[in-house]
Formats: structure tokens, C-alpha cells, sequence
């Protein structure tokens, strides 16, 4: 097995000659030109196996790492996957991960967007990377990414290592369990997102829950608008959590005004992939936390692929075993696929359930994980420099660059692409924000309409039950019924009956298949510029029916972009000496004459204010 990977000491600029690629910022404006290295994608196929970064299963009461390395290999390794490149375009120095500018180019957002320097980015990890500052160093100087004029590993603010109580003296026990990668992957995708950001890193003393909430509430109070959190363990069953346990939880990460992403996990959903590893594992029959909190921004990931000049060719839903999970049944391991899934713990905030889409889920009332989506398959992952520990089970010697994926890739992503629009704005739940954007606009994000993160990963029903019947003997067959030593694995896709001696589909499948609008893999869909994190302030509008002298004439708010939500209250002057109140109130003109109607403090159903006064005129006619 090889790893297609630059080892070296301290200097890493010299790896390669650089040449210019300009970048798109968002609405067609060029942004500014970096460097990158002279390593090209090479075009054709590929086989690579995929490593977890960190120990794979986590205890009750405790997380892992969602970071997966890509390993570069031969056809004949056991488990070597096949993949494409398409196009050739740069690359990292080791010659596969995608590079800042090509995600810049591809998402088209400016990295160096002034912006960023208002917003600190929080990455909260568990243990301490002691090479942590000279490898970002690397990274900056590999790529010459610069903040006010100087190297940014230079600036002495621009990045911070701090303890799980904020302080950077008090900094845990050095890592022996991976997480150091996913340190290295979660910095630098930071900064080569956002290159004005400032980033604080909050390393925990272990990885169980109590320690890592800690670490959100240190990052919170050194001032973070974003926090990023790359890691997770399943809800579990519903009896296993007190309604107590659950509250508790989930204010740990109830931080209004602060963007709060997490990665929805790396076996799919409900994390059915598990069951592949043949040895007592079955599905979780839950998403994972934290991402399935309605408080926070769940990230699932996708497939990029780019074209020779870095755009962004297509993007489908990141599931290494569809469809129909050939692979993992032929390599009995678990291969990588997006998370997610239908709470069975949280109820979805109004701005979800209202979404178009959403009532096709089968979640009902119930939190679905993803939100939104970004770059996760480690096939089409990120060049990372790290040179203390490549993570569990990695047997290379330090100081090398690789690529990683798995949504702790996408987490940090799209938390720089939040900074990069200025962060929640004073919106509580950012989410709000996202949602309303889409609703107003669909062209804000990138529809992800290919594939699922389930066992037939987006394969039609039949063909997959067709699939699943062949590998026990039978004409077809319901993923959900399959046993291991007569064992049930647990629910397997959501496009079938739980359990189930029949195959009749499920109609409401979009919670684990990717379709037109939004779906559960991928949530709203992919980046397509900033635009969809920008902070929303609602500017409400006013109807009015036909006024006419000494009758009512009814008038009522419009304008609210937010999905569910509807309009409650405001303050109205009709212009005539009289005044009201309400969403909709009717008023009646005695006398003839035109009139101007202002509507102030209009407030909707999720507590947003419209931000200026509003006025029309009525024209009341004799």
C-alpha cells in the first residue's frame, strides 16, 4: 500500500513551483489570486481504501472523530474502491486532496473576503496536537496565505490553542487516539476558507460528552461566532434518555446568535453502515449527536466533482457502498457514507417543517438531519499537512501531507462560509436564515439531487430489493429484514417498511434518498456562494382590499420569507387619525381622500421584527 504523500521537515513551499488560479467571488466578481501548487489531478481511475481517523465506534456518553483519510492504493489491496477523476485540475501536494482555491472556485466565495476579519472561527477536538501551530504554519506557507500584509502564522492572534476551560495554558494530555488529524483537517480548512479569520482551538480533556460541551461553553465565552464541531455518537433509543438528560444536552449547544454547525456523521443513515463490519454492530436506528439537535447547523457531505478549470462539474450525496451496498457486502467493512436521519429525540424548529420537501421525509414533527451539505467523500477530499500522529491505525512517519475527508470536513466548511457572510448577524438560530433564503430563492444553494446515505444509496426500490433478494436466495427482498447468525440488523433504508415480510415501498423516502428541493442527506443542497448564510432581516409588505368610503377595507402583512411562519402582530397608523393593531386588521374611511398607511413593529411567528416601517397609500373614493 502507498500513500501518495510529500514527507518533509519544516519547509513544505519548496515542494513545488506555484502558478496562479483566479478565483470567482460570489455574483461573478473575480476574487483575489493564490498561488497553488503545479500537482494536477490525474484523469482516470483510481483505488483507494478509506481509513477512520479516529477509534470508530463511540460508548454511550462519548464521541468520535468523523475525519476519514483517503489512502491511495493498488486494485489487488482487499477493499480497494475504485474512483474517477474526471478532469485535471490542482491539487494539493500529495496529488489528490482539493486545495483552497479549488473550493473557493467551486463553491464561489472570496477567501479573502474582508469580512472575515470581524469573525472568530471556534474548532472544539478533543486532546492536545502539539505540532498543531507549526503545521498550520506549513499550510499557510505552502498556499502564501496572507492576513494584513503578513504570513498569517505570524500574526500572534490570528490563531489560539486553548483548554476546554478557555485557558491556553491548562491544554490536555497530548492525542494517541487520532484526533490530532482531525485537529490539522479542521484548522486549515478553516483558513483555506476563511483567510481573514481569526480561529481558536479548544482542545478537551478527553472525548466524552461532559468534556466537550465544556469545550463549546469556552469557545462561546472567548467570543466565537462560529463554532465548528466535527465529531459524534448516536441519539440511541428514545427509553434510554430521560427527558431531563436530553434538555441538558442540548442547552450546551443553545447558544443564540452563534453559528453552531456539526458534522451528521460518516456511516450513513441512521448509521446503518455499521452493520458491515459483520461483528455484532447494527444500526443505530437514530442520527447523531450533536448534529441532530434543532439548535444547531447539521452538515452532511457530498461527492465534489470539478471540471479542469476547478468549477464545480457536479455534486451528488456521499455514500462510498451504493447503491445497494455492493461493496460493503463484497468487503464486509463499513466503506463511508453521509449521516443522518429522523430524530427520535428532538422535534424541528417551524423554519424545517415548513420547508418545501419536508413533508415528504416521513419525520412528521421531528428534527431531520442535514441542513446543508459540503464536500465530505474522502475520494474527493482536502490536502492536509500534518506532522505529529496521521491518526488510528496509520503506520507512516510524521510530516506528510494527505488527503481527508468525512463530514468533519464539511463541518469546518461551511462554519468559514458562514464567517465569510458575517456570521448569524443577530439572528438566534442561523439555520432561521438558511432556510429563509432558500425559500425565497432557490438558485442561494446548489440542489444535490443524486444518490442517498441509506443502503441502496438512491437506487430505485425495485432494482435494490432485486439486489438485497439475489444476496440470500430469494426473488427480492427488504434491506430492513436482513440477519446476520439470525441476528436483525436493524432498519437499514428508509425507502422500506421497518421490519417488514413485504417490499411495498415507503412513500416518504426523501429522509435517507437525495431528490429536487430539500432531502435529508443533503438538506437544502450544497454552497453556491455565501449568499444562503447571510444574516436575513425580514421587510414586511402590506396587502389591502378595495377601499371604499364608509366601508372596511381589510388590510394584512405580507412578505415573511421564512418557511411556517406567519405574522402576528404589528402596529398600524391608517393615516386618518386612527390607529390598530394586529396582522390583519380592517379599518373604515368615513371620508373620501387618499390616505398613508404605516405599519411599524411587525412581528412574525418566530419572533422576527421587520426592520423598517413600512407605508402605502389608499385612495378612498366617494
Amino acid at each position: 500500500m502507498s500513500l501518495r504523500c510529500t514527507k518533509s521537515g519544516a519547509a513544505v513551499a519548496g515542494v513545488a513551483v506555484v502558478i496562479g488560479v483566479s478565483l470567482v467571488a460570489p455574483g461573478g466578481a473575480a476574487a483575489a489570486s493564490h498561488p497553488q501548487p503545479r500537482s494536477h489531478a490525474r484523469v482516470g481511475t483510481h483505488y483507494a481504501v478509506n481509513r477512520p481517523v479516529c477509534a470508530h465506534l463511540a460508548r454511550p456518553g462519548q464521541a468520535t472523530c468523523f475525519a476519514v483519510r483517503h489512502v491511495e492504493t493498488s486494485k489487488q489491496h482487499p477493499g480497494a474502491q475504485a474512483f474517477t477523476v474526471d478532469a485535471s485540475y490542482p491539487t494539493a501536494p500529495d496529488g489528490i486532496g482539493l486545495t483552497p482555491g479549488d473550493l473557493a472556485v467551486a463553491y464561489q466565495f472570496d477567501p479573502d473576503s474582508p469580512i472575515g476579519a470581524s469573525q472568530t472561527v471556534a474548532i472544539v477536538d478533543a486532546y492536545n496536537d502539539p505540532a498543531i501551530a507549526a503545521d498550520l504554519a506549513a499550510f499557510d506557507e505552502e498556499y502564501q496565505i496572507k492576513a494584513d500584509g503578513v504570513n498569517v502564522g505570524e500574526t500572534a492572534d490570528s490563531f489560539t490553542v486553548v483548554g476546554q476551560t478557555g485557558s491556553p495554558t491548562a491544554l490536555p494530555p497530548d492525542d494517541r487516539k487520532g484526533w490530532s488529524g482531525e485537529e490539522a483537517l479542521d484548522v486549515e480548512a478553516v483558513r483555506g476558507v476563511c483567510h481573514q479569520c481569526r480561529i481558536i482551538l479548544v482542545e478537551t480533556n478527553d472525548d466524552y460528552d461532559k468534556n466537550l460541551v465544556k469545550g463549546v461553553a469556552a469557545a462561546v465565552k472567548l467570543g466565537a461566532t462560529e463554532i465548528s464541531n466535527s465529531y459524534g455518537g448516536p441519539e440511541g433509543p428514545a427509553s434510554s434518555f430521560g427527558s431531563h438528560a436530553r434538555q441538558v444536552y442540548r442547552q450546551h449547544y443553545n447558544h443564540p446568535g452563534v453559528v453552531i454547525t456539526a458534522s451528521t456523521g460518516d456511516d450513513g443513515w441512521y448509521s446503518w453502515d455499521e452493520v458491515n463490519s459483520l461483528d455484532g454492530h447494527r444500526s443505530a436506528e437514530s442520527p447523531n449527536l450533536p448534529s441532530s439537535l434543532p439548535n444547531v447547523v447539521a452538515v452532511g457531505g457530498t461527492a465534489l466533482h470539478l471540471t479542469s478549470g476547478a468549477t464545480r462539474k457536479s455534486e451528488s450525496v456521499w455514500n462510498t457502498n451504493g447503491p445497494g451496498n455492493r461493496r460493503g457486502v463484497a468487503y464486509g467493512q463499513g466503506l463511508g457514507a453521509t449521516g443522518g436521519g429522523c430524530s427520535v429525540m428532538y422535534k424541528a424548529f417551524g423554519w424545517q417543517r415548513g420547508i418545501s420537501g419536508f413533508s415528504k421525509t416521513g419525520c412528521g414533527k421531528h428534527r431531520l438531519a442535514a441542513d446543508v451539505s459540503a464536500v465530505g467523500d474522502p475520494n474527493t477530499g482536502y490536502g492536509v499537512y500534518d506532522s505529529y500522529d496521521c491518526g488510528h491505525g496509520c503506520d507512516l512517519a510524521p510530516g506528510f501531507w494527505g488527503t481527508i475527508g468525512g463530514t468533519s470536513l464539511s463541518s469546518p466548511v461551511i462554519a468559514a462560509m458562514w464567517a465569510l457572510a458575517g456570521g448569524a448577524g443577530g439572528v438566534d438560530y442561523p439555520t432561521m436564515s438558511l432556510y429563509g433564503h432558500v425559500n425565497k430563492a432557490k438558485s442561494s444553494v446548489y440542489d444535490v439531487i443524486t444518490g442517498g446515505n441509506s443502503w441502496c444509496g438512491g437506487q430505485r426500490h425495485s432494482a435494490c430489493a432485486k439486489g438485497v433478494g439475489h444476496l440470500i436466495g430469494q426473488p427480492k427482498a427488504s434491506p430492513n429484514d436482513l440477519q446476520v447468525k439470525k441476528r436483525y440488523l436493524g432498519t437499514l433504508d428508509c425507502g422500506f417498511k421497518p421490519r417488514s415480510s413485504s417490499t411495498v415501498a415507503v412513500k416518504n423516502n426523501r429522509q435517507c434518498n437525495a431528490a429536487s428541493g430539500f432531502d435529508g442527506p443533503s438538506g437544502v443542497g450544497a454552497p453556491n456562494g455565501v449568499g444562503a448564510f447571510t444574516p436575513l432581516v425580514i421587510h414586511a409588505g402590506i396587502s389591502h382590499g378595495a377601499a371604499i368610503a364608509k366601508a372596511k377595507t381589510a388590510f394584512a402583512i405580507t412578505g415573511d420569507p421564512f418557511p411556517g411562519a406567519t405574522w402576528v402582530k404589528g402596529r398600524w397608523d391608517f393615516g386618518d387619525g386612527s390607529t390598530g393593531g394586529g396582522a390583519a386588521p380592517k379599518h373604515e374611511y368615513r371620508k373620501a381622500g387618499i390616505y398613508t398607511v404605516t405599519l411599524t413593529n411587525a412581528t412574525d411567528s418566530y419572533g422576527n421584527l421587520s426592520g423598517d416601517p413600512t407605508t402605502i397609500t389608499v385612495t378612498v373614493k366617494k
